[in-house]
């Protein structure tokens, strides 16, 4: 139910984003490009939420939350490969410092506290 209350109230909130900032573009969509769009976006959305959701179950959200943090390393890896954009120092010290944070916090937990 959580998640059901979760995706319905984002949807909204993102549709009255959009429809404020960008009520202009909207006008100009055709109605079924638009409805492709929308319907599009709520299963993407919803299928991620529910995922992400059953994983904070299985995992645990302290397992679960860095490996989220690690999407900026894969969205600069992208930007390099698809439209060429070239890394600098602190993008690339950025990648190597959210590999290590993730590695420590998602290791072997075996260590007795007395």
């Amino acid at each position: 139910m959580a998640a059901t209350i979760s995706i319905a109230s984002s949807c909204l909130l993102l549709l009255a984003l959009v429809t404020i900032f960008y009520s202009k573009e909207l006008v100009s969509i055709e109605p079924l490009g638009f409805l492709w769009a929308l319907a599009y976006g709520i299963v993407t959305f919803s299928l991620a939420r529910v995922i992400l959701y059953t994983a904070f179950g299985l995992a645990g959200a302290t397992r679960v939350a860095p490996i989220l943090s690690v999407m900026p390393i894969f969205a600069a890896i992208f930007a390099m490969i698809i439209l060429g954009e070239k890394p600098n120092f602190l993008i690339i010290m950025g990648i190597i410092l959210s590999v290590l944070g993730m590695i420590l916090i998602l290791g072997d937990r075996n260590i007795d506290v007395e």
